[in-house]
C-alpha cells in the first residue's frame, strides 16, 4: 500500500506543477500582450477595429436625447447586469430616449464566447480589438467616441462614464441638461496631479510620456463621469487620430484633446469645463445620508467607488425611494 500512496502523491505534485506552469505560461504571455499594446501606441485610433458592433442602438430613432459610454471590464457580466436593472435601464426616463452602450476589449476564447452571447441578448456590447485592461483604457475611451461619431450624431448629449459609478440622471435632467452651453463639459474638475511613474501603479506613466514633468501641465477632467454635448464628439474623434498616444484615458481625452481642439478657437469659441465636484462623493453612506434626510433637495449627482465594488442597486434603491419627494426651489449650480 506505501508505494501505491508514494505513487499517488508522486503524480499529484506533478500535476500541480503542471497546472502552476500552464497558469505562469498563459499569465506571462497575457501580460506580455497587453505591454506591447499599452507601448505600441495609439498612433492611429481610428484604425480601431470592432470585434462586435451593434452600430443599430442610436439608428432606430431620429433622436436620441442622451448616450451613455459606459467603459466595462470584459469579465464584469454580473455588473453589467446589475446596471441594467437599476439606473442603466432606459425605460425609468421615458418619454426622453436614453440608450446605452458598454465599451470592452477583448480577452480570452472562453470569455469572448460568454461576450458574444450577451451581446446577442441585450445588444448593447460594444467590443474593440486590443487587450482589456487599464493600461488600454484610452483604447476604450477612444472606441467609444469613435463610435458615437459613426454611429451616433443624433445624439444631444453624451455622457463617458465606468461600470463603478452611479449617475441620478432624473436629477441632471431636471436640473442640469437645462444649464448645459453647446460648448461646456461636466465634470470633476483636476487642475494638476502629480505624475504617477512608479511601474507597480495601475495609474503608472513611462518616463518618455512628458519627460522631466512632475506634474501634468494641462488641466483636465476625471474620466470616472464626464457629460458633454453630443456635437462634440466628431471634435473629439477627430482630435485623437492626429494626437500622439498618452497611456492615462482622461488626461488624453479631456486634457489633451481639449486643448488640441481649443487651438482651432478663438477665446470666445473656446470649450469650458464646469465643475461638478461638489454634486460628486466617493462615500456611499453620505449619499444615502443626504437622499434619506435632505429627500428631494439632496444634490448629489455622481457616486463611485474606487477601493471596492459600489453597492449599486442599494444606492439606487434610496435614489428611487426619494423621487417622487423631489422638491423645487432653488438649485446652485455654481
Amino acid at each position: 500500500m506505501k508505494p501505491v500512496r508514494i505513487f499517488w502523491k508522486r503524480n499529484a505534485i506533478l500535476f500541480c506543477c503542471l497546472i502552476i506552469s500552464v497558469w505562469f505560461i498563459y499569465n506571462k504571455s497575457y501580460r506580455s500582450s497587453v505591454r506591447n499594446e499599452f507601448n505600441r501606441g495609439l498612433s492611429n485610433p481610428g484604425d480601431i477595429r470592432y470585434l462586435i458592433n451593434n452600430e443599430h442602438i442610436c439608428n432606430d430613432y431620429k433622436r436620441v436625447f442622451c448616450i451613455i459610454l459606459v467603459s466595462s471590464d470584459i469579465t464584469h457580466f454580473n455588473r453589467r447586469v446589475e446596471l441594467r436593472s437599476t439606473w442603466l435601464k432606459s425605460n425609468n426616463y421615458r418619454p426622453k430616449n436614453v440608450q446605452v452602450v458598454y465599451l470592452t476589449g477583448k480577452n480570452d476564447k472562453t470569455v469572448q464566447n460568454k461576450l458574444m452571447l450577451e451581446s446577442q441578448t441585450y445588444s448593447d456590447i460594444i467590443q474593440g480589438d486590443f487587450i482589456d485592461s487599464y493600461q488600454n483604457s484610452t483604447y476604450k475611451g477612444v472606441l467609444g467616441f469613435k463610435w458615437v461619431a459613426e454611429h451616433c450624431r443624433n445624439a444631444d448629449i453624451v455622457i463617458k462614464t465606468h461600470d463603478n459609478v452611479i449617475i441620478n440622471l432624473f436629477l441632471f435632467f431636471d436640473k442640469f441638461a437645462m444649464h448645459m452651453h453647446d460648448k461646456e463639459l461636466l465634470g470633476k474638475f483636476i487642475r494638476s496631479n502629480e505624475i504617477v511613474r512608479e511601474k507597480n501603479s495601475q495609474y503608472y506613466v513611462p518616463t518618455r510620456y512628458l519627460k522631466g514633468m512632475i506634474y501634468y501641465p494641462l488641466s483636465y477632467l476625471s474620466g470616472l463621469a464626464v457629460i458633454l454635448p453630443g456635437n462634440l464628439i466628431p471634435l473629439y474623434f477627430n482630435a485623437s487620430i492626429t494626437s500622439e498616444y498618452f497611456p492615462i484615458e482622461d488626461y488624453f481625452l479631456f486634457g489633451i484633446l481639449t486643448a488640441k481642439i481649443n487651438k482651432d478657437f478663438n477665446d470666445t469659441g473656446k470649450l469650458k469645463y464646469r465643475d461638478l465636484t461638489k454634486f460628486i462623493t466617493s462615500d456611499e453612506r453620505y449619499w444615502k445620508h443626504c437622499y434619506l434626510t435632505l429627500k428631494g433637495n439632496c444634490n448629489l449627482l455622481i457616486a463611485y467607488q474606487e477601493q471596492y465594488r459600489l453597492d449599486t442597486e442599494s444606492v439606487w434603491n434610496v435614489m428611487i425611494q426619494n423621487r417622487s419627494q423631489s422638491a423645487s426651489g432653488h438649485f446652485d449650480m455654481e
